[in-house]
């Protein structure tokens, strides 16, 4: 009977799963196919789930007429200097809060909250200060501007990572001969790699997504960003393009997919270790 009891719930959390996974891939499955339609098939009724005839001719548009290359590597940039400067800034950040209570035990907290603080609050603060520094339209002050909300969750993450890791390590390290930076380096750093990797996949994505801050921040081709160019497609008084929208979302996707999907195991890692303490 106890078997009985555990095939049947086995068999209920499977088809919930399966349902689950059906609904959060058939958006994905839909924008595939319709980046591949023709107009006249988009608003075909009743809808049609694959091309048929398939057709290239939505993303010869986006890449012919519109340049989304330009675009596409503007946000390759943009998010490799975002996840870099918050590497480099919220790492030793991270290690002298868990390590040395830099700031009390309220600061990670304090720290955490600043995520919270809404993006639009500060577009005009950011705004005149690009302006005044001559970064407006530019990679690096939009990096900056992704920053100052993806910073403050990239410390508070690895808080955890660095408290899970045993100062006794380093200890042992620093009597053997290493001083303080070297058992950081050697010791310490190797650990925490899935965690870090963990934080330069979400800030990365963090800045892939951003729309509010490039639409505001940026206003030319060699500075504007995906999400950017993927709205001028949505045009509310003449029309929208379906087809060409759904081609560049799924260009937009492809890089995301393929960068988390190299680096899968020491995501999985990084996510389902570490705890934030204290």
């Amino acid at each position: 009977m106890t078997l009985h009891r555990k095939g049947v719930g086995r068999a209920v959390v499977y088809i919930f799963l399966i349902l689950f996974l059906i609904v959060e891939l058939f958006p994905i499955l839909w924008v595939v196919a319709t980046s591949f339609k023709t107009s006249i098939d988009i608003f075909n009724w009743p809808p049609k789930i694959w091309p048929d005839p398939v057709t290239l001719s939505n993303y010869a548009y986006i890449f012919n007429d519109m340049n989304l290359q330009n675009y596409l590597l503007n946000s390759i940039i943009v998010a490799i200097i975002t996840t870099v400067i918050c590497i480099v800034i919220g790492i030793p950040c991270a290690y002298a809060i868990s390590r040395f209570r830099t700031g009390g035990k309220g600061l990670s907290s304090w720290i955490l909250m600043q995520r919270m603080i809404p993006s639009v609050a500060i577009i005009i603060p950011l705004f005149i200060l690009l302006w005044k520094i001559h970064l407006l339209d530019t990679w690096f002050g939009l990096a900056i501007a992704h920053v100052t909300y993806s910073l403050p969750f990239g410390i508070w993450l690895m808080i955890g990572f660095f408290g899970d890791i045993p100062i006794e390590l380093e200890e042992s390290g620093m009597v053997d001969g290493c001083t303080r930076m070297g058992a950081f380096r050697h010791i310490t750093l190797p650990l925490v790699v899935p965690g870090l990797v963990a934080m330069a996949v979400l800030i990365a994505i963090q800045s892939w997504n951003e729309f509010l801050y490039a639409v505001i921040l940026t206003s030319s081709r060699k500075s504007q960003t995906l999400p950017v160019v993927i709205s001028v497609l949505v045009h509310p008084v003449t029309d929208i393009l379906y087809g060409e929208m759904c081609a560049a979302a799924v260009v937009a996707i492809i890089p995301v997919f393929i960068f988390t999907l190299s680096i899968q195991k020491y995501l999985v890692r990084g996510l389902t270790a570490g705890s934030v303490k204290g």
